[in-house]
């Protein structure tokens, strides 16, 4: 296989960024050990980075890297188990609009996260893949929209904009008896525009909301709940 695309994730970022509120760029990678919640996993796709540079260097396959943030979009997993937050929050929302109840969001929902609407992150993976050559510096990009805030958005933000289009009558409740985690990771989009160029646009994360839950609405019983 001479060319290919790795997706990485942020999480696998040493922790103290993090906890600093630091803006993560490529170069952190892997300057310091990740949150110890994640530690396996973070070590792994590490590795993985670690491979794919090796390889690309040796042998001259075209092996690019990814790390994608939040990603969210139709064909989500929307399990409250297993799913991220947003299609989370938007599989909630559709349960309270079944009852007539109030969309519980854990936490206090002020820790701020960024998020990537999954038609965007495939049509940056394929311009990835298809370019004809990359530097070592292109070959490790964070991938993050740059539509909205550089310092995320509040999950209250993005549960009060589910609740709106499920048209929920009845109020945010905040669970605060749960953990808010890291209040803010942001990252850098700069390496990412730069290989983009000026004229490719992000579909803003509100649209991304609606188009999500209007498909999760008209496939909710396939829908992977």
């Amino acid at each position: 296989v001479r060319k290919a695309v790795f997706c990485l994730s942020t999480c696998i970022f040493p922790a103290h960024y993090a906890e600093s509120g630091e803006c993560l760029v490529e170069e952190h990678l892997h300057n310091g050990p990740p949150h110890p919640s994640n530690e396996g996993y973070s070590y792994a796709k590490r590795m993985l980075e670690v491979s794919v540079r090796l390889h690309r260097q040796r042998f001259g396959h075209q092996w690019r890297c990814v790390v994608p943030t939040n990603l969210y979009g139709p064909f989500d997993q929307f399990s409250l188990e297993k799913a991220h937050v947003l299609p989370a929050l938007i599989y909630k929302a559709f349960l309270a609009s079944q009852e007539n109840n109030s969309l519980v969001v854990g936490g206090t929902g002020s820790p701020l996260r960024q998020f990537l609407y999954s038609e965007d992150a495939a049509e940056i993976l394929l311009r990835v893949l298809e370019a004809p050559a990359l530097s070592e510096e292109e070959s490790l990009m964070i991938l993050a929209s740059d539509a909205d805030s550089s310092e995320g958005t509040s999950i209250a933000y993005i549960a009060q904009r589910i609740a709106d289009a499920f048209h929920l009558s009845k109020p945010l409740e905040f669970d605060r008896s749960r953990p808010d985690g890291i209040y803010r990771k942001p990252v850098s989009t700069a390496r990412l525009r730069r290989f983009l160029g000026p004229d490719f646009r992000f579909l803003s994360l509100e649209e991304g909301i609606q188009r999500t839950v209007q498909w999760f609405v008209q496939n909710n019983k396939s829908a992977r709940t």
